[in-house]
């Protein structure tokens, strides 16, 4: 394993991207994450048409998808990360596009998009600027259009083996607090993100002062977080631990809707609506 340490966004995605989808598979955590986007697209299809904008794309895995879906007329892919946009060019089909550039300084004009798409914690990672971003999703959506997307919630079952994170939790009880995910990258590299996490009522109050009115919200990944993170994305799947987080994940789609646990998963998917 290499001695190095990286935690801005666009350095670690720059040096996962030619290994990213390969990780997906190894990684129990992600597998299950992707599974929750996948299916919050199937459920969110009848509000995804038009041009869409895959905000925080990455490779373009689900820009290729989102280009797919019925009544979608091409979907534009951005990212901070230039080396996994060049990674989604090379597998671009003739309705996608792709280009770099900031979330918080969007390069569209004002209403171009139907749907504004941010899967993968696109807006918990700009955790310095995440009132830009959705001020600018609104921006560049026209009035009607729909936002899909999910965030790092406060409160969830994995603080109980966190006591670090739990501690930064507790010392800020009425708004979301900055938690660090640390991880080893596709190369044994030492990686550190830090996210914003949100109340739900946080987030809610966020997006109807930016013009939304919230249709859907729903946990992600619940049960699983009862076992350690470090075994989510650390641990070969084949183990019984990863196996167990796997196992786990299924059970959250009976409970996922429900009040009381969607505010317990580590994140958490929202649909809204722009006004007007």
């Amino acid at each position: 394993m290499k001695n190095t340490s990286h935690n801005k966004p666009e350095i670690v995605y720059d040096s996962l991207a030619d290994n990213y989808e390969s990780w997906i598979e190894e990684s129990a955590g992600l597998k299950i994450i992707y599974r929750a986007f996948h299916d919050a697209i199937d459920d969110n299809r009848g509000r995804l048409k038009g041009r869409v904008l895959d905000l925080g794309c990455g490779i373009g895995i689900f820009t290729r998808i989102l280009s797919n879906v019925d009544g979608v007329t091409g979907v534009v892919g951005l990212d901070i990360s230039r080396e996994s946009v060049l990674h989604a060019k090379g597998k671009c089909n003739s309705r996608c596009s792709f280009l770099a550039g900031s979330a918080i300084e969007l390069p569209f004009p004002d209403s171009s998009f139907d749907a504004v798409v941010a899967l993968g914690d696109t807006i918990s990672h700009i955790h310095n600027g995440y009132r830009e971003a959705i001020s600018e999703a609104a921006r560049v959506l026209k009035p009607g259009g729909h936002l899909l997307f999910d965030v790092d919630n406060k409160w969830n079952l994995g603080l109980l083996s966190e006591p670090h994170e739990l501690k930064a939790a507790l010392q800020t009880v009425p708004s979301g607090h900055i938690r660090k995910w640390s991880f080893l990258d596709a190369f044994g590299d030492r990686c550190s993100l830090h996210f914003k996490t949100f109340r739900p009522s946080e987030i809610k109050g966020l997006l109807n002062g930016a013009g939304f009115t919230v249709l859907d919200f729903r946990g992600l990944i619940i049960l699983p977080n009862i076992i350690p993170q470090r075994f989510h994305y650390n641990h070969p799947p084949e183990k019984p631990l990863s196996r167990a987080v796997v196992a786990l994940s299924k059970l959250d789609r009976t409970i996922h809707r429900l009040p009381f646990f969607r505010g317990l998963g580590i994140g958490a998917m929202i649909a809204a609506r722009k006004n007007g």
